[in-house]
């Protein structure tokens, strides 16, 4: 692996903002870029100048495919880059975009591990002369912190632990941000005179409350950052910890890395891994394990099979039956069978599940169908197999609403409505109106009617006149979540008309309320709007006038 300075790195390599941005080739020089002249640049032979324009047409095919969201063709694009080339132009940029690709598809270990070897290989935390490291270093970290998080609603506590230490550090500077504009518009308004006095009020009441408004919404995400009951990965993915005693282990997880692309016979390699039963190899297994489910081959799935029911560590065996998703066949079928009915460890069960979830075997769907309907499982088993079905393209939205009527527990419901969001994110309409049917039904619990509205929530539409009529049914703690859902529909309205609709519709709702903790949440959402609606309810609140209506003061007369 060559080396590249972080600036001419981060210059090849385009923000996680732009992932869904249009791959023009026309700009692909830019983008690959590097010297082409000065002292030491030579023309390019033949053979070089056609390894170049092959290794230009794998990356720019392997970008188009995450443009399109096909990351499991993006993922085996990038591999393939730096197997033919060992010292390809696009090194770090394929770990990069492999490692974004991975996140994509929940193989977040895999992910983890290019992104520790990427920052092994190369010198990303070096500082320019203002002490910035550069936006490649940021990059990195936001995508790592992103799949610890992800990590952490699995049920990963050292995750949970980095994501609370990064959350803390965000509310911290959140705070001190909010107190200097806080400060700044107080001695702006005691300086002012005349109307530049109302003015400098209005400018301090906005920067408290636009402050308060931030630390509510960074608060509510880092509780959500670091929740733990979430089952929709179960128990399927665990970080690639570096274990007491082992700190050479991440130096032979880069070792392994070089020779899968250097060698050969990359297999004869990894069965030698596979066959080291010692403490610090574990990662190492793992790591050969992952590259076994990318090569798609009868040979690979026996080995996968073999470490999955025969190898002794079970975080080797997890590794292996996340794998064998990828292989739709008969013995696939049957081995995640086997470990999603009769597992004792937790771990391997959870794992299984979720790979029958995603798993394109027709008969996958079969076996979850069966065991959702066993009753005799554990309520939590039911409830990740209840995910693990929402998953499956073959598995149609009114099977998942019967089964509905199947459940009688309160924990087993709320599990059931939080899978039946995610179909009503895709803009299924008929589980839109079932939601929130459900949120409206007396029958149910507040905790499940809870859950109903959050999972309503997370459709593309909100019907405001059936809001309106129901509103006033609702309990508080449902309606300062309607509110919420209004705040978030008002930011990804299509337009400016459609947002104002919904801004209207909270401030509507916010006059008729009458509970005063479920108002100040809506004032709250509203601020977090930074509609001009919005200013002009929370000025009327305040009864603070607009600026620009304020009298001025006239020229004192004189007697005569």
């Amino acid at each position: 692996m060559y080396k590249l300075t972080r600036k001419g790195l981060a210059a090849r390599l385009p923000g996680v903002g732009l992932v869904l941005a249009t791959l023009v080739v026309a700009n692909s020089a830019l983008m690959i870029g590097g010297a082409r002249g000065g002292p030491g640049y030579s023309c390019l032979s033949a053979q070089e100048s056609v390894s170049r324009q092959e290794e230009e047409r794998l990356f720019l095919e392997a970008r188009r495919a995450v443009n399109r969201e096909a990351f499991e063709h993006a993922a085996e694009l990038f591999a393939t880059l730096r197997n033919l080339h060992a010292t390809t132009r696009f090194d770090a940029d394929s770990y990069y975009w492999e490692a974004f690709a991975r996140f994509r598809l929940g193989d977040l270990p895999e992910a983890l591990l290019l992104l520790e070897t990427l920052t092994a290989g190369y010198d990303l935390a070096t500082e320019d002369q203002y002490g910035n490291k550069g936006r490649l270093f940021d990059e990195v970290q936001d995508l790592r912190l992103r799949i610890q998080r992800q990590q952490a609603e699995s049920g990963d506590p050292q995750a949970a632990a980095e994501v609370l230490r990064v959350s803390r550090a965000v509310l911290q500077r959140e705070r001190a941000d909010s107190a200097q504009r806080a400060h700044v518009a107080a001695v702006a308004a005691q300086r002012a005179r005349g109307d530049s006095v109302q003015r400098a009020s209005v400018a301090t009441v906005a920067a408290v409350v636009s402050g308060q408004v931030q630390l509510a919404s960074a608060q509510r995400a880092a509780a959500q950052s670091i929740r733990l009951t979430s089952v929709e990965s179960g128990r399927l993915y665990t970080s690639y910890r570096t274990r007491e005693g082992c700190e050479n282990e991440s130096v032979q997880q880069s070792a392994l890395t070089a020779l899968l692309r250097l060698e050969t016979d990359r297999m004869g390699s990894v069965r030698s891994v596979l066959e080291r039963m010692d403490e610090c190899s574990v990662n190492l297994r793992r790591q050969a394990a992952n590259w076994l489910a990318r090569q798609n081959t009868e040979e690979a799935e026996r080995e996968l099979i073999k470490i999955a029911t025969s190898n002794p560590n079970s975080e080797v065996q997890n590794a292996a039956i996340v794998g064998l998703r990828r292989f739709a066949t008969i013995n696939s079928l049957r081995t995640l069978s086997e470990f999603a009915q009769q597992s004792n460890d937790d771990g391997l069960r959870s794992a299984a599940v979720v790979a029958l979830g995603r798993n394109r075997h027709e008969g996958a769907g079969e076996v979850l169908w069966q065991l959702f309907g066993d009753l005799t499982q554990p309520e939590e088993v039911r409830a990740e197999v209840f995910t693990a079905l929402g998953r499956r393209t073959d598995v149609f939205t009114d099977s998942l609403i019967s089964s509905y009527g199947l459940v009688g527990s309160e924990g087993l419901k709320i599990s059931l409505l939080q899978t039946l969001g995610r179909r009503a994110r895709t803009g299924e309409e008929e589980v839109t109106n079932w939601l929130f049917d459900r949120a409206l039904n007396q029958r149910e619990s507040v905790k499940v009617r809870m859950a109903a509205i959050s999972a309503w929530a997370l459709g593309p539409t909100i019907d405001l006149v059936r809001v309106s009529e129901s509103y006033e049914s609702l309990e508080p703690d449902l309606k300062e979540r309607v509110f919420f859902a209004l705040y978030r529909r008002s930011l990804s309205a299509s337009d400016r008309v459609k947002a104002a609709l919904v801004v209207d519709k909270m401030i509507e709702l916010a006059r008729l309320e009458t509970d005063p903790e479920v108002r100040q949440k809506a004032v709250a959402w509203l601020g977090n709007t930074e509609s001009e609606r919005a200013v002009e309810f929370l000025r009327e609140l305040l009864r603070i006038a607009r600026p620009d209506t304020v009298p001025k003061p006239g020229r004192p007369k004189t007697r005569r």
